[in-house]
């Protein structure tokens, strides 16, 4: 298959294909493979002093990662073999080169040598040559291997030379000289190392430039080390030469074709030895290509069959059974936290010392006079479900006082008044029902009354209470006073004596006398009321009052500030259906969102 400049090479893997089913090929890009292969690949050692490391790959495929893991391995054994075979390689080249070059020279050296006997017909050597030869033979040693090695540099320096062979390595064969052949070695393995680093480098890249230039520099190096040796050499020989000269006139005796067969032998061996000596060299090279071995082995084969390390299934239950438990109670402590009002009942009766007698649901109409005539719902139930709780503890006495506050404004003081006013006229009972909260009057707007004078103006007149008295407009048992107008010293006001015989002659005169006061938490008009009344009705307001104001109203109970003080829960939600009837052929069943 191939894609643009690139294939793909599709092999058997001894797996089942399954006919008539589809098989999709993902293909990434090179750099995005590798960074997640790399990411998910593990290596570390089995021990400090071990040579044996443990590689391990973390993917969704076992089969696919034993088979990366398996080429990973063989991908690093064959660069470690290329890379110790490749000087062997240029080496074994460069023999095999020279090798037919010598081949040749050596040819011609032994046709020269048998041409020479032939043309002067010399079939022995006589017995002063053979004696000259042996003593000569030390000296003609030396300048056979003088022009060996002279051989030897200058195929290697013609090798260096040639610009075809500037990054290449130099074959270090058969040198004498310890400090070249060093040299050359460590040139290879620099050339060596750096070819792998420069494969991934660009040509401008610092690091190219700098280690082009230290190759360059000791290639530099070689070739003036080989100029320097091949000097040396050169002089060796024309030593040896002139000690060959100085012994050339002891054969003068020799017959001339003597010496002719000698010069022409000479050569003949020189190029025979130095053609054994490459062939040698080759065999050498061959038999270190052959028993190079793989730097790597698998101990143990990439396991298939294991137990999946993520994810883990125990863990995970384990942690979703713990979250189950710790959410709900997290969940709660910052609904808790962040709430900082009375939220039901059940909440209001545990924080507080003081009883609930009553709860009023939402109202959700937009009449705030929600107990009428012949008028059956569930907030008219629950505010006669509070006159009959009045009654119960009142004893059913008439001629009593009550006293409504709250801890602050807007908790719904003047909307329960009004409305258990109402509950009590309708049962038949004579009500008053008295503004006393004169700094903030809210009364009026529930009643429908032909004055505005009321509470503030009586107290500072020297009229009859009675003169200030109105009809509600809601029913005929129930009469108003309101608050009338706002006095500059409502405070001072309040503890006037006419304060007290208007309480004491009202509830003379009525069943209930009911007063809407000022809420205690904020101003302390309401204490001079409250020792006149017989019960007070403390309002609380279901996600308006603040749970701080609870420890207020604890406090008031047990310093006894308010007289016989209960709590009412206004504007709150019931948790079920709130059912009142008679069969099935009388009642109602009011859901809880009433106010």
């Amino acid at each position: 298959i191939k894609l643009d400049d690139a294939a793909i090479k599709i092999e058997l893997t001894g797996k089942k294909v399954t006919e008539h089913e589809k098989y999709y090929v993902q293909i990434n890009d090179i750099y995005s493979t590798v960074s997640a292969l790399n990411g998910a690949l593990s290596v570390s050692p089995t021990s400090k002093t071990s040579s044996v490391l443990n590689i391990g790959l973390i993917g969704n495929n076992t089969a696919k990662g034993a088979a990366i893991l398996r080429e990973l391995v063989k991908q690093y054994n064959e660069m470690n073999v290329n890379i110790k075979n490749e000087i062997a390689y240029n080496t074994a080249i460069f023999i095999n080169d020279r090798l037919k070059e010598i081949s040749v020279e050596l040819g011609d050296a032994e046709e020269n040598v048998v041409d020479f006997k032939q043309k002067n017909q010399i079939t022995d050597l006589s017995t002063e040559a053979q004696l000259f030869v042996q003593q000569t033979g030390e000296n003609e040693q030396k300048l056979l291997e003088v022009e060996t090695q002279l051989n030897v540099i200058s195929l290697i320096e013609r090798f260096v030379q040639n610009p075809a062979n500037k990054f290449s390595v130099i074959p270090n064969i058969g040198i004498a000289d310890l400090g070249l052949a060093q040299i050359i070695n460590d040139y290879n393995n620099k050339l060596l190392v750096s070819e792998v680093q420069l494969k991934g480098l660009g040509e401008e890249n610092p690091t190219r430039i700098r280690l082009t230039d230290d190759i360059n520099n000791m290639r530099s190096s070689i070739s003036n080390s080989l100029k320097n040796v091949k000097q040396t050499y050169n002089i060796s020989k024309q030593d040896l030469l002139k000690q060959s000269s100085s012994t050339k006139s002891r054969v003068l005796s020799v017959p001339q074709q003597e010496r002719g067969l000698i010069e022409k032998v000479r050569e003949q061996r020189i190029k025979e030895n130095l053609f054994l000596f490459l062939m040698q060299k080759r065999e050498e090279t061959n038999l270190s290509i052959a028993s190079t071995a793989n730097k790597a082995r698998i101990i143990v084969s990439p396991q298939e069959d294991i137990t999946p390390i993520a994810p883990k299934s125990n863990i995970i239950l384990l942690s979703v059974l713990i979250l189950g438990f710790l959410c709900p109670i997290v969940i709660i402590y910052l609904i808790n936290l962040f709430k900082v009002q009375i939220r039901s009942r059940s909440e209001l009766e545990r924080l507080s010392e003081v009883p609930i007698i009553g709860q009023i649901g939402k109202n959700e109409v937009k009449d705030q006079v929600v107990i009428r005539s012949n008028q059956s719902s569930g907030i008219a139930e629950m505010f006669r479900s509070l006159r009959n709780n009045l009654n119960f503890i009142l004893k059913h006495k008439s001629n009593q006082t009550i006293l409504v506050t709250s801890t602050a404004s807007g908790e719904g003081k003047t909307f329960i008044s009004v409305n258990l006013s109402m509950s009590f006229a309708l049962s038949g009972k004579k009500v008053l029902i008295v503004g006393g909260d004169i700094r903030n009057p809210k009364l009026r707007n529930y009643v429908q009354v032909s004055r505005n004078k009321g509470l503030s103006d009586y107290l500072v007149s020297d009229d009859s209470w009675r003169n200030y008295v109105n009809d509600s407009g809601l029913n005929d048992n129930l009469k108003v006073m309101v608050a009338g107008t706002i006095p500059p010293n409502p405070n001072e006001l309040l503890m006037e004596p006419r304060l007290k015989e208007f309480m004491l002659q009202a509830r003379e005169e009525f069943d209930f006398v009911i007063f809407d006061t000022a809420p205690v938490g904020l101003v302390s008009d309401t204490y001079l009321i409250d020792e006149y009344v017989d019960v007070t009705l403390y309002i609380v307001r279901e996600n308006v009052t603040p749970r701080a104001a609870v420890d207020f109203m604890n406090m008031q109970k047990s310093e006894g500030k308010l007289i016989n003080m209960y709590l009412v829960l206004n504007d709150s939600y019931l948790d079920s259906s709130y059912r009142y009837g008679y069969g099935k052929e009388y009642g109602y069943d009011s859901k809880s969102k009433t106010r």
